[in-house]
């Protein structure tokens, strides 16, 4: 009798906790999260810092998440219908990736992207070796985070001060230029209808640009579906509504490139702390760790490697530029 009266208060004892505990997980499951996680997006997204790469199915990837571990990377194989990432149409060059990226994750967009191609080297990549890991490493973004949308590339030629004239179409140059120039004025009213045909557009070459989530959103999702339908359904090749993108996004994101003092741009994007007086237009934004010159008229540059620009006068100069395997030389 005494143990049975023993056990009573014991089993009233667990069923009291087992309650409480069973009421705060109902409670917390039932609670309605906050209305503006989604919107405001400071919580809504684990990676702040997100790469949005379009790539083909040949490019060598592997580069992105051993040089730039800090960076979350989403890597669209455009030409891959296995892939994890893949794009609805194999069209308009990268744009379709960025543009796909932007509608598939406005509502829950990082703090910060940066949109470029898959492969390590190349031509237009700010560099002395044409490398992607340092213009990345080197990015500044209380700078992005200042102005919202900022080209990777900071060197003038091609693209600046002006590459298009939709309204004054010319027959001079290349034949992917000038198809692009005839295209501009059409396709522009479509991207953009509320806004008027510009008579010139000046912009850094190569469709790779860090944006801000927040400059992102300045447009509409629709905007974007919009853009992304245009390249779906356009009868232009895909060289000259790629190109016609690649002149268009700093005007996607009503960003101003300020052509006349790019040397400052690369200054405070990637933290040089000098620039070389006349450069004809000309500056390299990335710093890697390799010695290299660079002339320009009778200056050779060389950036040390505390990301000081030092010059020296020289009449004649050899140019070296390492290179991933092997080493070549331009003769001066």
């Amino acid at each position: 009798m005494s143990s049975r009266a023993f056990r009573t208060p014991i089993r009233l004892l667990l069923l009291f906790f087992t309650s409480i505990l069973l009421y705060f997980c109902l409670r917390s499951s039932f609670t309605p999260k906050h209305p503006n996680s989604v919107s405001s997006g400071l919580s809504s997204n684990p990676y702040p810092k997100q790469l949005v790469v379009a790539s083909l199915k040949s490019d060598n990837v592997s580069w992105l998440e051993e040089n730039l571990p800090d960076w979350h990377a989403n890597v669209y194989v455009v030409d891959d219908p296995k892939a994890k990432l893949m794009v609805p149409m194999n069209k308009g060059r990268e744009s379709m990736v960025y543009l796909t990226y932007i509608i598939d994750h406005y509502d829950r967009l990082p703090d910060y992207m940066v949109f470029m191609h898959g492969q390590r080297y190349q031509w237009h990549n700010d560099d002395p070796i044409y490398d992607g890991v340092p213009i990345i490493r080197s990015l500044r973004l209380p700078y992005v985070e200042g102005v919202g949308f900022a080209p990777l590339r900071c060197t003038w030629v091609p693209g600046c001060p002006a590459e298009i004239y939709p309204l004054n179409p010319s027959e001079n140059g290349r034949p992917a230029r000038i198809a692009a120039e005839r295209a501009y004025a059409p396709a522009f009213r479509t991207l953009f209808p509320n806004m008027r045909v510009p008579k010139e557009v000046g912009a850094t070459c190569s469709s790779q640009f860090a944006a801000t989530r927040e400059r992102v959103r300045q447009r509409r999702k629709s905007d974007y579906e919009r853009m992304r339908q245009w390249l779906i359904e356009t009868d232009l090749d895909d060289a000259i509504s790629g190109r016609v993108m690649e002149y268009a996004w700093h005007m996607r994101h009503d960003a101003i490139i300020n052509t006349s003092s790019q040397h400052m741009l690369g200054s405070q994007m990637v933290g040089l702390k000098k620039a070389v007086g006349s450069m004809d237009g000309q500056h390299l934004a990335g710093i890697s760790d390799t010695a290299w010159q660079m002339r320009h008229g009778n200056t050779v540059i060389a950036p040390a490697f505390t990301g000081e620009l030092l010059h020296v006068q020289k009449s004649d100069v050899e140019m070296t530029i390492p290179t991933p395997n092997n080493a070549f030389t331009i003769e001066g």
